[in-house]
């Protein structure tokens, strides 16, 4: 029972829970975040539902329904502010706090459910002291929720896995509260669907290697069947007021159907970029809404490996020019980038699906995860050097974390349960690589099992060592 091990190594707990929130309450002292955009952008929808009672923003100065975002986390801040006050994020980040606390002992929760013990008490040690998740604590973004949420319900399915295990029971309990947790998850962040998919994936093919059909179906049956009416309301609400059938949100975060989606821009960025910071140098500059005008790009930016030929370099740079002239890329420029985007996939389709999606993965998950610390991204210049060799410093740190968790996979890959964990990470990166906007946070809803796996391995390279030196 994990009440008996807190209670048997209840020094170990309290040193190591008062770590982890000194760790956290540093973040939020030092480097919060709440200006953010998206920062702005939910907490405008959060006042606009909180104040007049419509979930949405304004929109030409008259309050407009959106659906551009789900509603978990503009509904979190204004339940918030409604007892805080307008604006008042210091709550938000204390809440976050606890949050991020809660994840750690799921985290534990997990491990202890597939290794026992001593690795649980290692996950539980890696978990609280990991700067990549906690630091997200100081951030008004879901990435915090969205994390405890993703752990509750991988906690949940584990533990229907391991019931489903025995015939006479079928651990419906649990597979509720995953159903529920899955929803919150989507509630946040519309890829938590990703964490269904990768259970109906897991549970057809435990089905195939021969185990009991009946338990299986049934706690597929009972997950989706509560994600479903979770979302119902969502759903019919968009359909009432958009007469549209989304159930999520839109991939390209369009407000409503009038609204212009610039998929042909975002087709050409996704045919060369690789590194986040070129989404500060270029992505993030460009406005497809006339209600919000982007920024000058400087076109010494824009890499050579963009340009295939010489022709296309000057037909591209023609088209930044053009942008550049009217700060909004207009259904006409669309279109331009789109035929480019076309050409350059004609002649690297090799590139174009299998090797830039690999790197914009690795981008994600090996980049120092520095984005959210007001520092250089640009870390390759070393201006300033002191910021730069601080990114060196923590993406080693991340590579050999997510190293000793590969270890871990390796070594406990026969554990029960263990394929639904390795199989979201899969599912989720491959996924991932299909954005033309390869931002490191993405990947943080793997990082419970990523604590999971480097705390059990963790834990094991002790063992060896300690029971070495004691023979």
């Amino acid at each position: 029972m994990i009440s008996t091990l807190i209670f048997q190594h209840r020094r170990f707990f309290v040193c190591t829970l008062l770590t982890g929130i000194l760790l956290r309450s540093a973040f939020i002292a030092y480097f919060p975040t709440i200006e953010d955009y998206d920062t702005a952008y939910y907490a405008e929808i959060g006042r606009t539902w909180l104040h007049y009672g419509i979930y949405g923003h304004h929109y030409q100065g008259i309050v407009t329904p959106t659906y551009s975002r789900l509603p978990g986390y503009p509904i979190f801040l204004a339940a918030v502010f409604r007892f805080f006050g307008d604006n008042h994020y210091l709550p938000v980040l204390l809440i976050q706090l606890l949050a991020d606390l809660g994840s750690c002992f799921l985290i534990m929760a997990i491990t202890f459910e597939l290794f026992g013990e001593g690795a649980a008490l290692g996950a539980f040690l890696v978990s609280m002291v990991c700067p990549f998740t906690a630091n997200y604590v100081a951030v008004a973004l879901t990435e915090t929720l969205s994390i405890f949420f993703t752990s509750l319900s991988l906690w949940a399915a584990v533990k229907g896995i391991r019931v489903s295990n025995n015939a006479k029971a079928r651990g419906i309990k649990w597979w509720f509260l995953c159903g529920v947790a899955i929803s919150l998850a989507i509630f946040l962040r519309p890829d938590g669907i990703l964490l269904l998919m990768t259970l109906w994936i897991m549970l057809s093919w435990t089905m195939l290697r021969g185990h009991p059909t009946l338990h299986l179906l049934l706690a597929s049956a009972v997950t989706t069947m509560v994600v479903v009416v979770m979302l119902a309301p969502w759903t019919w609400r968009n359909w009432v007021v958009f007469h549209e059938f989304q159930p999520l949100a839109p991939r390209y975060a369009t407000n409503g159907p009038w609204e212009y989606a610039p998929t042909g821009f975002d087709r050409w960025f996704k045919t060369w970029p690789v590194e986040f910071a070129l989404l500060y140098d270029i992505y993030w500059k460009v406005s497809s809404q006339p209600t919000e005008k982007g920024e000058v790009i400087d076109l010494h930016a824009i890499p050579p490996w963009v340009f295939d030929t010489r022709s296309e370099r000057q037909q591209t740079l023609q088209l930044f020019k053009q942008l550049n002239k009217t700060l909004l890329l207009t259904p006409k420029l669309d279109a331009q980038f789109d035929e480019l985007a076309r050409q350059r996939i004609a002649r690297h389709p090799i590139r174009y699906y299998l090797y830039l999606p690999i790197l914009r993965i690795a981008d994600m998950w090996f980049r120092p995860r520095t984005e959210q610390l007001e520092i250089e991204q640009h870390w390759w210049r070393f201006k300033p050097r002191g910021e730069s060799l601080f990114s060196i410093g923590y993406a080693l740190l991340n590579v050999l974390l997510v190293i000793i968790a590969i270890v871990g996979m390796v070594r406990f890959r026969h554990v029960p349960g263990v394929g639904l964990l390795i199989g979201y990470v899969i599912i989720r990166s491959a996924f991932l690589g299909t954005l033309a906007n390869p931002e490191p946070r993405y990947v943080l809803e793997c990082f419970p099992v990523i604590l999971t796996f480097a705390g059990a391995q963790c834990y094991a390279i002790w063992q060896k060592g300690f029971f070495t030196r004691t023979q």
